[in-house]
């Protein structure tokens, strides 16, 4: 039994490196066109807003900052959701087709990746909503008054319909953006096959298209897997173990499915956000006279220590996941786990001033001479989902692709 580690740079990688090889030396997986899945579950998730200080590896829970009078700087109040409900969701394999992206930059050549064309449909019911919010604020001079609102909701039921393409040759993927299938950006993606760091080699605008190519890919699971199998996701927070076959059922059968264990990587801690999305870097400013005689102060060569957030961080992100999931002709048909979201809300460089009698808390993207006491904070949601989901049901009838 061998035991095999896949160390993955990240989710564009998987379509990029794994599926990029000429087509007739690969061996790609394949879905049946008319394959049908069902399932159902049940998800638990709660959500809390954080405030960290980079440098400090804990984040404090807050939901924002006071802005202006004695107390400012200081927390705003907390703020929870908490929400349960039930699904059911159904996919369809409706078609078949190739990825005309360049997958080997500086060639002529296309990579012909086959990606099959998949039509989802989810609906969400019996879902409880509970937000309990604390609320600081200074209602006069010196005082600071602190009070906390409770509420619940209900929604009977939530509709949900997308289109999204699958591949897989050593990994399987999830390509939520169709149009990666056309024109990806040349110089990303050569920067990309060379190993180069993204953030500190690209222009910012180019550091933004990178994070929507990396978004339009999800990583999903190792293809057809096998007892003793070892390897790690994209962002390195997770291992995943091939721990034994096992019988689940999968439509109207029960059928031996490979059960993975999902490990946290012992060194990631889950709350460090700061570390992993702020990004800083100098930017320049300067100006020379060439010719002709310059007014005073004209000549100058400055550099700003600037925050920029980590193109990987944008949007909402998954942290790390733990659990079990078991897999079945790569398909995922039963699942226990339990996922880390994040949503960065806010960052920069904050620091607090004198107008007058007032006290102002400032916050900028740029740190200059007049902030040299600024430090670089993120503010953001951290949400735990648990969910359970199982197949209820299995078919591969014929279908007239669209």
């Amino acid at each position: 039994m061998s035991i095999r580690m896949k160390m993955m740079i990240g989710s564009l990688s998987l379509l990029a490196l794994g599926l990029g090889c000429e087509k007739d030396t690969q061996s790609f997986v394949s879905w049946a066109i008319g394959l049908q899945i069902q399932g159902e579950g049940t998800f638990d998730e709660v959500t809390k807003s954080y405030k960290q200080i980079l440098g400090d590896p804990n984040a404090a829970e807050q939901k924002g900052t006071i802005n202006n009078g004695s107390f400012a700087g200081e927390s705003s109040g907390t703020l929870e959701v908490h929400k349960t409900g039930k699904f059911t969701e159904q996919w369809t394999v409706v078609g078949k087709t190739y990825s005309n992206n360049p997958l080997l930059p500086g060639r002529d050549t296309f990579g012909e990746v086959p990606v099959y064309l998949v039509e989802q449909q989810k609906v969400e019911h019996d879902v409880s909503t509970y937000t309990k919010e604390v609320t600081n604020e200074e209602s006069q001079p010196n005082v600071m008054h602190s009070y906390q609102t409770e509420n619940t909701g209900f929604a009977d039921k939530a509709t949900s319909a997308s289109t999204y393409g699958l591949a897989g040759d050593e990994y399987l993927v999830k390509m939520t953006d169709l149009g990666m299938l056309w024109d990806p950006n040349w110089e990303l993606w050569e920067m990309f096959w060379k190993g180069d760091d993204i953030n500190n080699n690209t222009a910012l605008e180019n550091g933004a298209t990178w994070a929507g190519l990396k978004a339009g890919v999800e990583y999903l699971c190792q293809a057809n897997p096998s007892v003793g199998d070892v390897w790690v996701n994209p962002d390195g927070t997770t291992i995943y173990r091939d721990i034994a076959n096992e019988s689940v059922p999968v439509g109207a059968g029960a059928h031996s499915a490979a059960k993975l264990e999902l490990r946290e990587v012992t060194n990631v801690n889950t709350m460090d956000i700061a570390n992993r999305c702020l990004v800083i870097y100098d930017d320049a400013d300067s100006a020379w006279t060439l010719a002709g005689n310059p007014v005073e102060g004209f000549d100058h060569a400055d550099t700003f220590p600037t925050v920029h957030l980590d193109p990987g961080c944008e949007g909402s992100f998954e942290h790390s996941k733990i659990g079990h999931e078991w897999w079945y002709r790569n398909v995922l048909v039963k699942s226990e786990t339990t996922r880390q979201f994040v949503t960065v809300t806010d960052y920069g460089w904050e620091w607090l001033e004198a107008e007058g009698a007032n006290i102002v808390r400032k916050t900028s993207k740029v740190k200059t001479a007049a902030a040299a006491n600024a430090r670089a904070f993120v503010e953001f949601t951290y949400t735990t989902r648990t969910e359970t989901y199982a197949n209820t049901g299995w078919s591969e009838a014929p279908f007239d692709a669209l």
